[in-house]
């Protein structure tokens, strides 16, 4: 058994939900949308065998689990102590996890702590762990976001397979839009989906393709435009009351489109990075909507992966 006495961290984005998500000729796409929102994890040792788990409030004092945090603290317990067995580690640590990412809103709060969390440790005994490894290991747990690999990811999330590394986009912000109370990340009808899928796998493949070459050329009306579509279909699974005004809100304040959490409660106002146009648009929705939706805060879109350079 390896032992370590190496302190290590690791900071991991969360999501505002996804830029693209169906399933195209019987695959299961998603395209992640990192944000810069991070769960921040460390590891250290301790003088007692095992491993302990901490999530932190802003004081840095220990949170009450609540519904959502027992499933991130089971989820981290069991795939880091899967991944110690399989590399023979001995874990004498505690892993202190700092994370801003509202839960049960569908951007990916535990798949970035489950992912920093396996960095700290791959960091702390020196054992590296590829991206397609981290993939495959979380996804028999839960579907994978790819928040492990750099870019923009596309990624079969029910099996962890990456099947492309796409470009990060530049100067694209997102206001992220609560429409109220939580969904099961993933208790989404399944059979609907495969049947919306399967009406309107043209129109996903339109937005799919469009989505690649907005990327590829950093293009951010091309991005919001097969965002949005995604969105839109998405409708037709999990519907969101607010999704048609918003969006025709948004684009009436010079927003590009709004993408979804195609297994969530938010949406995202995508938009060209500019100070006055993200107010005037945070104005515009909190006079609109006033009680009915919150909104959880503007963003970047950044690209996936681990977020300092000690790895």
């Amino acid at each position: 058994m390896r032992v370590s006495y190496t302190p290590s961290t690791a900071m991991v984005p969360g999501t505002c939900g996804e830029l693209f998500q169906g399933k195209i000729a019987g695959e299961a796409i998603k395209v992640n949308c990192p944000i810069d929102l991070y769960s921040s994890v460390s590891m250290r040792w301790k003088d007692k065998q095992g491993l302990k788990i901490r999530y932190l409030k802003n004081n840095n004092s220990s949170v009450i689990p609540g519904e959502h945090l027992d499933k991130s603290f089971n989820l981290v317990q069991r795939v880091a102590e899967n991944f110690a067995t399989q590399h023979r580690l001995h874990l004498s640590h505690e892993i202190c996890i700092d994370n801003t990412i509202p839960q049960g809103k569908g951007m990916a709060p535990r798949n970035a702590d489950v992912v920093a969390a396996l960095l700290a440790i791959s960091r702390t005994f020196d054992v590296p762990i590829s991206t397609e490894a981290l993939s495959t290991l979380f996804s028999a747990y839960e579907p994978c976001h790819g928040l492990h690999n750099a870019g923009i990811t596309c990624l079969n999330h029910l099996n962890g397979k990456i099947n492309l590394s796409l470009p990060t986009p530049e100067n694209l912000r997102v206001i992220i839009v609560d429409c109220g109370g939580e969904e099961e990340t993933y208790g989404y009808n399944e059979r609907l989906a495969d049947e919306i899928y399967g009406m309107y796998e043209p129109s996903m493949q339109w937005a799919f393709e469009l989505l690649k070459r907005g990327l590829s050329v950093k293009d951010n009306r091309l991005i919001a435009k097969a965002a949005t579509v995604s969105a839109e279909l998405r409708q037709k699974i999990l519907h969101k009351p607010q999704f048609k005004d918003l969006l025709t809100l948004a684009k009436s304040y010079g927003a590009l489109g709004v993408n979804c959490a195609h297994n969530g409660t938010a949406l995202g106002v995508l938009y060209q990075q500019d100070p006055k146009s993200g107010e005037k648009i945070h104005l515009a929705i909190d006079k609109f909507f006033n009680h009915d939706v919150s909104i959880i805060g503007d963003f970047e879109i950044v690209g996936g992966g681990c977020k300092n350079n000690q790895y």
